[in-house]
């Protein structure tokens, strides 16, 4: 009600946002958690009530995708409350909804129609309100209940009182210190008649400190560490006033700068300043709230968007038909084909009012985003029949998926008079391409190498080719130049020979490698070294008939023996067949017609292309064979890879645990008997020390027994001597008189 929330902001204004306990109880039937609701959802001056605006709505559902119901954080960062953001994005996916519907023919006409989110949400009769604290106040009733009216008298009583305590607690108080003071003074009187004079001990309202000890703390009970007590650096403040080692406070600061301004403008004034004093401190207010007011939001610069058309474009233009009416009148006398040639610009004439082209109306960015956020919120899980919710894009009827929004480029605004492009990669008048990304170096063709239509052999090396000398080389330095390569070459061929020959040690002039091999192995054990002496005198014997053939000692120089030895190791090494395969599969390609391999040149680019598609078709057959028969495997495969992979994972962590308290039971078992025996030592010594004190309090205790007794003989003796000394004076006053 109106007169509830009147009742709350006046005791806002008296407690504070902080004593909602105290606050709650000036309310009927209203809790702490709903006062404070009530102040920050509603009452607050800071709360936005106005319009949403369309910056704000991009906002909103920008950090609703990026944080998905986290309204108290989105909150802050949009400026208005965490319901109010809420109810805006229910609303907005309402709106999206309904257009969707509404596209889709959804709608039928009067009872058919399915009620909306809206009608849902809303409240029936006899229902309650979840969220009463963030709802407009209703208007308050003409007859209220007793509990309201005494709600609001005790409230008007309660907030008028602005003394802290109550008239009645303060009499109350004055009267019982009347008594108490009353009751001293008749004790005392009473003690005074009977003989008894007490003195007046004065109370000192202050400390004595030659008594007690100012700001002292008593530590606590038991046992601790005073180390980083006894290394703490502690040094005097010596040579600093309090007010430093406390900091200038704030109020003090304005204070100083409100009268350095002052100072400052009455000194630029002079003499004219007396008749202004009076208005600086309004000044110096107003100064604060247009600073207060810059700060809170500052106005945003006025941009505009570039002119479609510039200058230049117009002058452009104006060029144009300049030229062409320049034309038109060079060949006036011309033929009728020459001026069918040229172009009428007489058109630009009637274009000279016409209004600036405009872009392309675009679509609602605040309702698309509305419409992705509903369809990721009513899809079902990834999991099921593999499928993701629909996204929209630039256009309402375009539907993609997440997995889709991956290759999808932005969206360029609609420029208007460009030059039209292609249509993309998949242009028919685009020329062929591969996976490459636009505007790479054209990459193989691996079919068409496949194939042969492009030999290798037949394409210039670009990077090897040299351009040719821009003057004759003379011969001498020719010469030369190739002398220097043949030393070269010499040096090098002279630097691969075996340390043997470059040495000019003794080596046999024939060698047979069987004899050799035989008298090596010779005394050779069967043991585990067996195999690599084997290979270490396989080795040797092949050096030494690689020596014997190419470095041939004088005079042992055999043409016959040297052609063998050459196809001795020629047939001593393997032949690879898949190098050769794929070294005479490059220079090869396969004619159809007479299923035989022939030279590529001998074939027609007709029959090369027909065969290319041909291929390519089959493969790509083969290629949707193997994803239906291979595509549940993989799946599978995925699946079970991540199972593996989390399994250990956990056994890992499993391990790593096991391992810590293993170590932790050994430390445990080792330390445990310790820390048992020093504890219980600990206990026997404060037993000990307990039973010693408890003696020596019964010792105490005692002496403080006959204290007592003997004081309390020693009164009544006093009181019967004064007795006494009181009954002589009565008989001396009696016997006088």
């Amino acid at each position: 009600m109106n007169t509830e929330d009147e009742v709350l902001k006046a005791a806002i204004a008296k407690y504070g946002k902080n004593q909602w306990a105290r606050i709650s109880s000036l309310l009927v039937r209203k809790t702490p958690k709903q006062c404070k609701a009530r102040w920050y959802e509603w009452l607050d001056p800071s709360i936005k009530k106005t319009e949403w605006s369309k910056t704000e709505d991009e906002k909103l559902m920008h950090l609703a995708k990026i944080m998905p119901t986290q309204w108290r954080t989105i909150a802050p960062a949009v400026g208005r409350t965490a319901t109010q953001c809420l109810e805006r994005y229910q609303k907005l996916l309402d709106e999206a909804e309904a257009k969707e519907n509404e596209e889709l023919g959804l709608a039928g006409p009067g009872g058919e129609s399915a009620p909306s989110a809206d009608d849902i949400r809303r409240l029936r009769p006899g229902e309650i309100d979840p969220d009463p604290e963030t709802k407009p106040a209703r208007p308050d009733p003409i007859d209220m209940d007793e509990d309201e009216k005494e709600m609001l008298s005790e409230a008007r009583a309660r907030l008028a009182n602005t003394q802290g305590k109550k008239a009645k607690r303060k009499a109350r108080e004055r009267q019982l210190e009347e008594a108490r003071r009353l009751a001293v003074l008749q004790k005392k009187r009473e003690l005074k008649a009977a003989g008894i004079i007490m003195r007046h001990k004065t109370k000192n309202k202050g400390m004595d400190y030659n008594a007690d000890i100012p700001f002292e703390k008593k530590p606590a009970a038991g046992f601790y560490d005073t180390s980083e007590e006894q290394a703490r650096i502690t040094s005097a403040p010596v040579g600093q006033s309090l007010r430093r080692l406390e900091n200038k406070r704030k109020p003090d600061e304005e204070e100083a700068e409100r009268r350095k301004r002052q100072r400052r403008a009455a000194e630029a004034k002079g003499e004219n300043d007396g008749h202004q004093t009076k208005f600086i401190a309004a000044r110096d207010a107003q100064i604060q709230k247009l600073k207060e007011a810059e700060s809170i939001g500052r106005r945003r610069k006025l941009v505009l968007p570039n002119a479609q058309v510039g200058e230049a474009e117009l002058e452009d233009i104006v060029k144009i038909g300049q030229t062409g009416e320049n034309a038109k009148a060079l060949v006036g006398g011309g033929s009728e084909a020459t001026a069918k040639l040229l172009s009428d610009y007489e058109g630009l004439d009637g274009a000279r009012m016409a209004r600036t082209p405009r872009t392309a109306p675009q679509q609602d960015n605040v309702m698309l985003e509305a419409r992705n956020l509903r369809n990721m919120t009513m899809a079902q899980t990834p999991c099921w029949e593999m499928r993701t919710p629909p996204f929209m894009l630039g256009r309402g009827e375009e539907l993609v998926s997440r997995a889709q929004l991956l290759g999808i480029k932005l969206l360029l605004p609609q420029i208007p008079l460009a030059t039209p492009m292609h249509g993309g990669p998949g242009d028919v008048s685009a020329t062929p391409r591969d996976g490459a990304s636009w505007g790479a170096t054209p990459l193989r063709t691996p079919m068409r190498d496949t194939l042969s239509i492009n030999p290798a052999t037949g394409m210039p090396n670009e990077e090897d080719g040299t351009a040719g000398p821009l003057s004759e080389e003379d011969a001498a330095e020719r010469d030369a130049r190739l002398k220097r390569i043949r030393e070269e070459e010499e040096r090098k061929a002279l630097a691969r020979r075996t340390q043997v020959v470059a040495r000019g040690l003794p080596r046999p002039a024939r060698v047979d490698v069987e004899q050799l091999m035989r008298d090596l192995n010779i005394g050779e054990e069967d043991d585990d070294m067996t195999e690599v002496r084997r290979l270490l005198n396989s080795e040797i014997a092949d050096l030494l008939l690689h020596d014997s053939i190419v470095h041939p000692l004088p005079g042992t120089n055999i043409p016959v023996q040297v052609k063998e030895g050459l196809v001795t190791l020629s047939s001593s090494e393997e032949i690879d067949e898949s190098a050769c395969w794929a070294s005479v599969r490059q220079q090869l390609a396969f004619d159809a017609a007479s299923r035989t391999w022939v030279e590529p040149s001998s074939l027609s680019a007709e029959a090369r292309i027909a065969e290319m598609s041909k291929e390519a078709s089959k493969a790509a057959k083969a290629e949707k064979k193997l994803d239906i028969t291979l595509g549940g495997y993989q799946a599978r495969s995925k699946a079970l890879s991540k199972r593996v992979t989390e399994a250990f994972n956990e056994l890992v962590r499993t391990k790593v645990d096991y391992e810590s308290f293993a170590r932790l039971s050994i430390n445990e078992a080792a330390a445990g008997p310790r820390r048992l025996e020093s504890l219980k030592e600990e206990v026997d010594t404060l037993s000990r020390r307990e039973r010693l004190l408890q003696e020596r309090y019964a010792e105490l205790d005692r002496e403080r027994r006959d204290a007592e007794s003997r004081v309390a003989v020693l009164e009544e003796k006093i009181m019967a001597e004064a007795e006494a000394l009181n009954e002589e004076a009565l008989a001396e006053m009696e016997a006088s008189g």
